[in-house]
């Protein structure tokens, strides 16, 4: 808060017998005129790069902040987002398997702004190769899952009541065949616990160590297991947060033409961002509820 507003709240204190209660209105006023604050990470290039873009055009007056590992690509792609006349996209370097690199976000939010109003967990991994190895899984698992975790229990404290989390994840974390009938049922308890989720998720990795993923009903797919994870930590977070106002949803974007998608998927990165732009700024009775997953503004089954 700065020195205009202590002197604001002097000045009030000081010409009115219901001071306190005035320089509280006086102070809601201010903190009601701030402009919304939205975090994506990922957000330099691909889908969390268009998703910066389309919430820089639909919320002019919010501060986009672009999240990315890289600190030169993340100044890159604000920098072209701001010749193309975005002002409202600042980046921040943001690695989200790195303590350090999530804490000093947390500090320069404090500093700078009054709270949180969007999350987007955009950061995401797939790694190349047939074989599933104890490094793809870790890997895949540490920004995928962990990361997100890490970032949104970071940022809570922030989050202001009414404040939104949007959890990009994929079709590919469907709770389909390729998992056992006691997996999906775990994963899908209403009841799961974070602990509880961290605890399968580490049986995975010791699964995937000692090469008995089939027999344990996991699918061969570290990516899968990593999209259904986060899926399931979406609906913990939703269930969990309600009470502070903040409402949490998935997202499935698409198959999309990025690094991570590959030339051949059909959709553009633009198409892809839609629907987590769309989460993170339509009206709450348009998005229809927490704790749900989405694709092309509609609903899918877990």
């Amino acid at each position: 808060i700065d020195k205009a507003y202590d002197e604001a709240c002097d000045k009030v204190a000081s010409e009115t017998r219901f001071a306190g209660f005035a320089a509280r209105l006086l102070h809601q006023a201010l903190l009601m005129k701030s402009p919304p604050v939205i975090i994506v990470s990922g957000g330099n290039r691909g889908i969390g790069r268009e998703i910066c873009r389309s919430l820089a055009q639909q919320a002019v007056d919010a501060h986009i902040i672009l999240g990315a590992r890289d600190p030169a690509k993340g100044e890159a792609a604000a920098a072209a987002m701001r010749a193309d006349g975005h002002a409202n996209v600042r980046p921040h370097h943001l690695d989200v398997t790195e303590p350090d690199s999530v804490i000093s976000l947390v500090h320069a939010l404090k500093s700078t702004h009054q709270g949180v109003d969007v999350l987007i967990n955009n950061a995401g991994h797939a790694a190349r190769g047939e074989e599933l190895t104890e490094e793809i899984a870790r890997t895949t698992l540490a920004v995928n899952f962990y990361g997100a975790r890490q970032v949104g229990h970071a940022l809570k404290p922030l989050m202001h009541d009414g404040a939104r989390v949007v959890n990009v994840s994929s079709g590919m974390g469907e709770l389909d065949s390729s998992y056992s009938d006691a997996r999906r049922e775990t994963l899908l308890h209403p009841d799961l616990t974070l602990k509880e989720l961290e605890e399968i998720v580490a049986d995975f990795i010791d699964d995937v160590i000692v090469k008995r993923v089939s027999r344990r009903g996991w699918p061969a797919n570290a990516y899968r297991v990593s999209k259904a994870a986060l899926n399931a930590l979406t609906r913990i977070w939703a269930r969990d947060w309600a009470d502070d106002g903040i409402s949490v949803n998935a997202v499935c974007p698409g198959w999309v033409r990025t690094d991570m998608g590959g030339i051949s998927a059909p959709r553009t990165a633009a198409k892809g961002a839609e629907t987590p732009a769309w989460l993170a700024l339509a009206p709450r009775a348009e998005i229809g509820g927490s704790g749900l997953f989405f694709r092309d503004k509609e609903r899918l089954d877990w």
